[in-house]
């Protein structure tokens, strides 16, 4: 549409007849999905000129049309006429208008500018330049026109408050010949002057603009292009616009940051949740930052889906990728920023030291770049806000045991979140890790190993881990010390920071005492799944109470809710609830006379019957 008419499906150049057919299109694609009379379309064909069979011939136009472009999924007959259905990002005018409309509002000239600049880059030429339609032109034009100019309107003046004057200054002498009684271009080319210091030019043009003006309309200047005139010529520095802007953030264009961990080794399943968060974070809309969430239970494997999608996905983001581990202090948004900005080539004594320089200079420094930002173990939504980028091209995954429900309010983020392995993929990452021929031999056994992990990633790791460290030592060896200590003995031997414990401890210690009781409790009920009535009675605290420590417990990824009044304990997590209750001095375990303790009970816990997402 913005320049010469043209068409392409899959990448093929779809030929569109000169003449009517031409019209047509160029109509139906001002128009985009909306419905479009049959007299509408008889007008811009004929105008007053139509011919006596004008319906008729209009219809049989139409029809080679749709065949053009492919059939009636696109150009469809509905009641009252015809409605092209595109995609918003299927038509460049479409594009710059969603691309304008973003650059109109952002809230920071770099961002302004960078937006605008990409709506102004859709224009090939002029609007319907080679479409045969006096009429359709005459209604569509001027509109199309101002479109234009008021986005360049829009980006001189984010340029100019970037203090990039004196790149604006040709272009707006251009724009003053070519559109002599816009008026905003002309206070815009005196500022770009004077700021240039070419103080005597600014005073000329606006004379060139006083007599203009009178020759033409008969009128005087605006009140700002006086009161910029006069600024110009008292040389008052105090006057609004007159001082020109800090020099604008410059960072090494060369700093292309390469910050992911390496890939894991070994990765096993989450086939279909990998290619969800891949197609979902592929740049493909001129709007928005895609966001990816990725959340669950400790141990289950988010800090290794995420960093193999990342791994996937750093090809399409050529300017690169940044990681930062929000856990702990240095996950605060005040030290990752810094970094970031290092990373991106800003220098340091250029560095803000407030959280608003910071964003502000973050956010400069990616308005144009495509940058996959990958932010592991979130706490809150409020730690990931001041990270994420605002311009278009740029992508984020964020990983938390925590929901962020308010990311996918305020950023449209995809949720994705990861369950235990199946049985299958659960015995494929053993035997990669552990060996294929020491696992395969003792298929009983390594079931059972499997069902002692909860089929959780992390569990099976450290526990292969630990087969092939011990060599010799067999499985029923280290299965009876699971039974023993289950949660203990998850862990790598000699590295207990890496263990199933030390996983959930980091959970735990978030807890408030109330939450951490009832999560105590859980060690005692029956069945895997159970209701907040189920552990009132049994653990003696109110309903209200034991309803709002589940729903705590589920939205930091230590319960599952699988039905609005249900959820679901996984084996693991129990066992590991078991431990804090005993622990706290609050655990009853069935009494055998000492036969089986509380620990063989968990070890046989029974897995619930529940959908799983593998």
């Amino acid at each position: 549409m913005l320049g010469p008419l043209q068409a392409t499906i899959g990448g093929r150049a779809v030929p569109i007849a000169i003449g009517k057919q031409q019209v047509l299109l160029a109509g139906f694609l001002m128009h985009a999905n909306k419905v479009v009379r049959l007299g509408e379309l008889a007008h811009w064909l004929w105008e007053s000129e139509q011919p006596a069979d004008a319906r008729r011939t209009t219809q049989t136009h139409v029809r080679r049309l749709r065949q053009a472009l492919g059939g009636a999924d696109m150009l469809r007959t509905v009641p009252g006429g015809y409605r092209l259905a595109v995609g918003h990002d299927e038509v460049d005018l479409l594009r710059f208008r969603a691309l304008a409309e973003r650059g109109a509002t952002a809230t920071e000239p770099a961002a302004r500018a960078s937006l605008l600049r990409q709506a102004l880059a859709e224009w090939r030429g002029p609007a319907l330049v080679d479409v045969p339609s006096d009429a359709l032109r005459g209604a569509e034009l001027s509109g199309l026109a101002e479109e234009h100019l008021r986005a360049r309107e829009l980006r001189i003046d984010a340029d100019l408050r970037l203090g990039r004057h004196a790149d604006v200054v040709a272009e707006l002498a251009v724009l003053t010949a070519e559109h002599p009684l816009r008026e905003t271009f002309r206070y815009q080319h005196m500022l770009a002057l004077h700021r240039s210091g070419r103080q005597a030019d600014a005073l000329e043009a606006y004379q060139d603009t006083r007599r203009v003006l009178a020759d033409q309309l008969g009128v005087d200047p605006g009140a700002e292009l006086r009161d910029l005139y006069q600024a110009i010529l008292t040389s008052d520095q105090c006057a609004p616009d007159l001082a020109a802007p800090e020099p604008p953030i410059v960072a090494n264009r060369h700093a292309v940051p390469r910050e992911l961990p390496a890939d894991i080794r070994n990765f096993v399943g989450r086939a279909n949740a990998m290619h969800e968060a891949v197609d979902h974070l592929t740049p493909s809309s001129p709007s928005g930052v895609p966001c990816v969430v990725v959340t669950g239970p400790p141990g289950i494997g988010k800090s290794a889906f995420a960093l193999r999608t990342a791994h996937e996905l750093a090809p399409r983001f050529p300017d690169g990728q940044l990681h930062a581990d929000l856990s702990g202090p240095g996950g605060a948004a005040e030290r990752v920023l810094p970094r970031f900005l290092a990373a991106l080539g800003l220098p340091s004594e250029r560095v803000p030291a407030d959280l608003d320089g910071l964003r502000a200079a973050y956010r400069t420094l990616l308005a144009d770049r495509k940058v996959l930002v990958l932010l592991d173990d979130a706490t809150s939504v409020d730690q990931v806000r001041p990270l994420l980028p605002t311009s278009s091209g740029s992508a984020v995954l964020v990983t938390s045991r925590q929901q962020l429900g308010g990311l996918t309010a305020s950023h449209g983020a995809l949720r994705v979140s990861l369950d235990v392995l199946t049985a299958e993929q659960s015995l494929a990452l053993l035997a990669a890790i552990a060996g294929a021929s020491r696992i395969g031999a003792n298929r009983a056994l390594s079931k059972e190993l499997i069902a002692l992990c909860g089929r959780f990633p992390l569990a099976l790791r450290n526990a292969a881990t630990n087969l092939l460290l011990r060599g010799d030592r067999g499985l029923e060896d280290y299965i009876a010390e699971l039974h023993g200590d289950r949660i203990g003995k998850l862990e790598v031997d000699g590295d207990p920071g890496t263990g199933v414990r030390a996983a959930f401890d980091s959970v735990h210690a978030a807890l408030s005492p109330e939450v951490a009781r009832v999560f105590q409790l859980l060690s005692r009920m029956p069945t895997a799944d159970f209701t907040a009535q189920s552990v009132s009675d049994i653990g003696g605290v109110s309903l209200d109470a034991a309803t709002e420590a589940l729903r705590r417990l589920a939205s930091c990824s230590l319960l599952r809710q699988v039905r609005s009044q249900r959820y679901y304990l996984h084996g693991l997590v129990r066992a590991y609830a078991v431990e804090r209750a005993r622990l706290a001095g609050t655990g009853r375990f069935r009494d055998t006379g000492g036969a089986q303790s509380s620990v063989d009970i968990v070890g046989r816990f029974p897995v619930a019957a529940v959908p799983r997402s593998a």
